[in-house]
C-alpha cells in the first residue's frame, strides 16, 4: 500500500516534515557547492551548484518542491500519524540524493 495524495499533501504541509526536508537539504546544499567536478560535465555541476544556492537562499518554492519529491521517493507506507517515526533521516538523505539531479533540471545529455 502506498500513501494516497491526500495523505502526502497532508505530510509535505505538515511543519515538522517541512523542517527535517529543509535541513537536510541545506546539509546536501552545503556540501553540494564543495564537491569536486570529477566526472561531471561543467553543466551537471552548475546546474548542481544552482539548486543548491536556491536552497541555501531559502527558496520557497524549491524547498516545497523537494519536500513533496522527497516524499514520493522514501517509498514508505507511512500514514499521516506515524510519518515521524517510521521515516528516518538516512532515508531522507537517500531520497533527496535521488531527486536532487531531477529537480536540478540535470539531464542526461548534460
Amino acid at each position: 500500500m502506498t500513501i494516497s495524495y491526500t495523505d502526502q499533501a497532508t505530510i509535505v504541509a505538515d511543519p515538522t516534515w517541512r523542517a527535517r526536508v529543509t535541513q537536510a537539504a541545506a546539509v546536501a546544499a552545503s556540501a553540494i557547492l564543495g564537491e569536486a567536478i570529477g566526472g561531471m560535465s561543467a553543466t551537471e555541476t552548475e546546474k548542481r551548484q544552482t539548486l543548491a544556492q536556491r536552497v541555501l537562499n531559502s527558496d520557497g518554492a524549491v524547498l516545497h518542491g523537494l519536500t513533496g519529491a522527497v516524499l514520493a521517493n522514501v517509498g514508505t507506507t507511512a500514514s499521516t500519524a506515524t510519518i515521524e517515526s517510521e521515516i528516518l533521516d538516512s532515508e531522507i538523505d537517500t531520497a533527496l540524493s535521488s531527486v536532487w539531479n531531477d529537480v536540478a533540471g540535470v539531464r542526461t545529455d548534460d
